[in-house]
């Protein structure tokens, strides 16, 4: 039996739900919040075994990441090509 035919609720974690949609749609503006959101969905999810989305934040966590990765590299280049004078 599970969860929705014993009459238990679930619901997917809107933390996590957000991490995906920041991650997404605001770039390098959306990955710190999108980070956040999903750690805290994947604390939410662990403590209630009624709340789903994991793979939600998963997703927004690995963008998230990514994104802040790829805006700080792009950030360094950007400097090192002022220091040196673009040469």
């Amino acid at each position: 039996m599970n969860a929705a035919t014993s009459g238990e609720a679930t619901h997917t974690s809107h933390s996590a739900v957000a991490s995906l949609l920041l991650s997404l749609f605001l770039g390098p503006l959306g990955a710190i919040p999108a980070i956040i959101l999903g750690h805290r969905a994947l604390r939410e999810i662990d403590a209630n075994p009624k709340t789903k989305g994991t793979a939600f934040a998963m997703f927004g966590l690995l963008i998230g990441y990514g994104v802040a990765v790829l805006t700080v590299l792009y950030l360094s280049l950007i400097m090192f090509v002022k220091i040196t004078g673009g040469a």
